[in-house]
């Protein structure tokens, strides 16, 4: 009897079980998140149309997992990436309004939207990759171990970005 689409997708799943989980493991920050992740990588081989054509099970399990962790880095970090006051900023205008003009708030805060908006048209491993250089102090070596790529292809998407950013933001000053 020939197994259905989910059965075989559920018993990949289960033969590289472990594959999977040190994959998953060695790309996140949080080991707790693991779960979470596990879960939806399942998921996704669920919703398969087909799986006869996959020739690398163990290959295409990982970039499945691949795109499940680029998905969720982006998610946390459009989480995070609000716009945040500055502490000293504030308790300086403060204790002195005078001292801080409400003219550098609103610029600080328009360069930081400009930031925002130039970062949202990069393609998303590039915008990761600079993310994760500048605001969370990685090197090429940390920011491939959690991307899932070579430190070669994380310092070509640094170079791209940091050009295609100067050019987004030249553009927009204009």
């Amino acid at each position: 009897m020939k197994a259905t689409l989910p059965q075989r997708a559920w018993t990949l799943g289960v033969h590289y079980r472990r594959e999977l989980h040190r994959y998953l493991l060695r790309r996140l920050r949080r080991p707790q998140d693991l779960d979470d992740l596990k879960q939806e990588v399942y998921m996704r081989l669920l919703r398969m149309d087909r799986m006869d054509g996959i020739r690398e099970p163990l290959a295409y399990l990982y970039s499945i997992a691949a795109n499940v962790v680029s998905d969720f880095t982006l998610a946390e970090r459009r989480r995070h990436d609000r716009v945040t006051p500055d502490s000293d900023a504030v308790e300086n205008w403060a204790d002195d309004p005078s001292q801080s003009l409400p003219d550098d708030i609103a610029e600080r805060t328009s360069l930081e939207r400009q930031l925002e908006d130039a970062l949202k048209q990069l393609p998303p491993l590039q915008a990761a990759a600079l993310v994760l250089h500048y605001q969370e102090g990685m090197s090429c070596d940390e920011i491939a171990k959690q991307l899932g790529l070579s430190p070669k292809s994380v310092d070509k998407y640094l170079t791209r970005a940091k050009a295609r950013m100067r050019i987004l933001l030249w553009n927009e000053g204009s």
